[in-house]
């Protein structure tokens, strides 16, 4: 028995034919995936299920041990080809495989899917690796149900989960979202070190588990013209100035800056 929080609850019971898990950082939504996928091959003896992962290396690296603990944990006896990707268990088959190369997911039948970390799979790849694992899970369950494909992610930008779950929402697909804080056993300290390296945007993503743009603005978002402007001018007895030159096909522009006390201040412009 685990003792799950409330969205790992949620999202392990969902019943939704799609259910998507987004969180910051270390609110235990990879774990929940993991425990899901070998949920399910317990539950349907003789149907293979399969986990997905953006590259080989995060298989090799993370997913290896994180299923070979849980099925240590559940007693479940197990073999592992580590070349195939394949865990072969007293229930059947567990499929590990990347979605860095789409048309190597084929040749196979489950009766659930987890994909882990979809929206860091570059983008001219993930609409072929998603229709691909949607192909492969055809599998016809005892219970009569449809198999499930679910996710679980860090938000990352307006990428192929924000447009799956909330452009185009429907009645099979459940959104949960997580915060770091909801990880009651993360410290103060762990949440004090991201405030202090990532902007604002980025803890909305990181820490609160919201879609947010990562790609653009990030600077000129914070930028208020009370706060940051200056009427300083340079003076005869300035004696460095400092140079930051923006180089374009066509139009450049540098702005000088002098620093006063520590603070750097913008005091001219050419175009």
């Amino acid at each position: 028995m685990y003792n799950l929080f409330k969205h790992q609850d949620e999202f392990l019971y969902s019943i939704h034919r799609h259910t998507g898990l987004v969180g910051g950082y270390r609110s235990g939504k990879s774990f929940v995936g993991t425990l899901k996928t070998v949920s399910k091959k317990m539950e349907y003896p003789g149907v293979d299920v399969a986990y997905y992962l953006p590259t080989s290396d995060l298989i090799k690296s993370i997913a290896f041990e994180r299923v070979s603990e849980l099925l240590d944990n559940q007693e479940v006896s197990y073999t592992l080809n580590q070349t195939d990707k394949t865990y072969y268990t007293e229930f059947g088959k567990i499929y590990l495989r990347s979605m860095d190369k789409p048309e190597h997911i084929v040749g196979y039948e489950v009766g659930y899917s987890l994909i882990d970390e979809v929206d860091v799979v570059h983008k001219n790849k993930i609409n072929m690796a998603f229709k691909n694992i949607l192909a492969r899970n055809s599998a016809r369950l005892p219970d009569g149900t449809n198999p499930q494909l679910d996710f679980v992610s860090t938000p990352e930008g307006f990428g192929f989960l924000y447009k799956f779950f909330v452009t185009n929402p429907t009645d099979n697909k459940l959104l949960i979202k997580a915060r770091t804080m909801d990880n009651t056993e993360i410290t103060q300290g762990y949440i004090d070190s991201l405030k202090d390296q990532y902007s604002a945007k980025e803890l909305e993503a990181y820490l609160n588990g919201e879609f947010t743009n990562l790609t653009s603005g990030s600077v000129y978002i914070d930028y208020d013209r009370d706060v940051n402007s200056t009427d300083r001018t340079i003076q005869d007895s300035d004696k460095i100035l400092f140079a930051g030159m923006d180089f374009n096909s066509t139009n450049m522009a540098v702005v000088f800056h002098v620093v006063d006390e520590g603070q750097p201040l913008a005091v001219d412009e050419i175009t």
